[in-house]
């Protein structure tokens, strides 16, 4: 008697034990980590392109009204302005977007957000990262 009891008791242990097991389901665990292994390479190859596009256009008019516009302004301020904009643009882009592929990829996996997509393509501003 004692041991259909302790079997019984076991039996139900182990029940409870694998019932609880299956309310945090493993596909929801592997499709977090998929949504990182995308999102970090995507993110930060998109926050590269975006982020040095975007900050090389916003520099290339701001060089160029700094130094007065104008022919010299523009001649001047268009090629320089690229250059930084372009340069500080695309290292904060990478990060931004690594960054980004990781916290948002995780929570929610292969959204616009965690993949740098959403928006206009010169609205992304990989500077937010320094806030």
């Amino acid at each position: 008697m004692k041991r259909i009891i302790s079997s019984i008791a076991i039996a139900l242990i182990l029940s409870t034990q694998l019932m609880q097991a299956q309310a945090c389901p493993i596909d929801t665990f592997v499709h977090k980590i998929i949504g990182v292994a995308v999102g970090v390479p995507v993110g930060a190859t998109m926050g590269l392109v975006r982020g040095g596009f975007s900050k090389a256009t916003e520099y290339s008019h701001s060089t160029t009204d700094t130094l007065g516009g104008g022919l010299i302004g523009t001649v001047i301020g268009l090629p320089v302005g690229f250059a930084l904009g372009l340069t500080t643009g695309s290292v904060t882009g990478v990060v931004k977007g690594a960054t980004d592929g990781l916290t948002i990829g995780y929570d929610h996996p292969l959204s616009e957000d965690s993949l740098a997509i959403s928006g206009n393509f010169t609205s992304y501003d990989p500077y937010s990262i320094l806030k």
